[in-house]
């Protein structure tokens, strides 16, 4: 969520209305392990408010990113249907407003060939938008679709096979596509204005400053290679190191060194993402893949 409202990484939220907006309508995320496991079932059996939330589920979220093995990473989806429908949909009621007559809805009904209340028996065969859950009303349609059309765009649906999994309901599934065909959606969400994401989350946020912008975080130059690995990775850094440690994806220190090995042997960790710092400053993700 950093990533998408905070892209730039200056630690200062890209669009503060969106922010704002969030906050006043009590946005949050609720993460249960499954769909219908007893966590979750007891959540809602006491929570008893009005705020904006979206669930996420631990069996679809992916912390070494999307893949044709894994598959898609949720929470690109999740995050982003709580940014637009609890943010942008208030700021800009005329234009993300997901009712009829709003700039994304119009350019939701051209790509669903027409403008459907409800999902209908069969879509015209010039759209590229064709969702078919019938629990799915007119304003869900809206979220659903700028979520397709804004991770196309960033390029988190262009992995092997992805895009002819998708295509029952989502036909353009790159950067290209999208600003070739839907290009009203295309003006929407690159228009500088709305400062939507230009770079896809990839769960390693790296302010480069402190919380009150005048401070700048040392930044490290160098490299680990490869990535994603094995678990055997090689480090070339041109200024010295004091000591290294790893973190999985939990935050849970895995591992911790005074001593550079050259190659480093982390084989011993288990396939996913991990965290890698040298003397206490966030360096990058290291995915391990066996």
């Amino acid at each position: 969520m950093a990533e998408y409202l905070d892209n730039d990484e200056d630690s200062i939220p890209d669009n503060q209305a969106v922010v704002d907006e969030m906050v006043s309508n009590g946005a949050f995320m609720a993460m249960f392990s499954t769909d219908g496991s007893n966590d979750q079932q007891e959540f809602f059996d006491n929570y008893n408010g009005n705020d904006a939330g979206q669930d996420l589920y631990g069996d679809e979220t992916h912390p070494s990113g999307s893949s044709q093995s894994n598959g898609f990473d949720a929470t690109l989806e999740e995050v982003l249907h709580l940014i637009t429908s609890a943010g942008y949909s208030g700021v800009y009621p005329s234009v993300f407003g997901e009712q009829q007559g709003t700039s994304l809805c119009n350019a939701m009904d051209i790509a669903r060939g027409g403008q459907f209340t409800s999902v209908p028996n069969n879509y015209p065969t010039e759209a590229w938008y064709h969702y078919d859950d019938q629990t799915c009303d007119y304003g869900c349609m809206a979220t659903e679709y700028i979520y397709w059309s804004l991770t196309s765009i960033l390029g988190a649906q262009n992995y092997s096979g992805r895009c002819n999994d998708i295509s029952v309901e989502w036909e353009l599934c790159t950067k290209t596509q999208i600003e070739a065909t839907d290009t009203s959606i295309y003006k929407l969400l690159t228009d500088p204005q709305y400062k939507f994401a230009t770079i896809l989350p990839d769960g390693i946020y790296c302010p480069t400053k402190t919380a009150t912008g005048v401070k700048p975080i040392k930044r490290l130059m160098g490299k680990i290679y490869p990535n994603p690995s094995n678990g055997i990775i090689k480090i070339d850094f041109p200024q010295k190191i004091d000591h290294i440690s790893v973190y999985d994806s939990l935050g849970k220190l895995v591992y911790h060194s005074l001593r550079i090995e050259q190659p480093l042997d982390l084989s011993f960790l288990n396939s996913g993402l991990y965290h890698i710092t040298f003397d206490d400053i966030v360096f990058d993700r290291l995915v391990i893949s066996k």
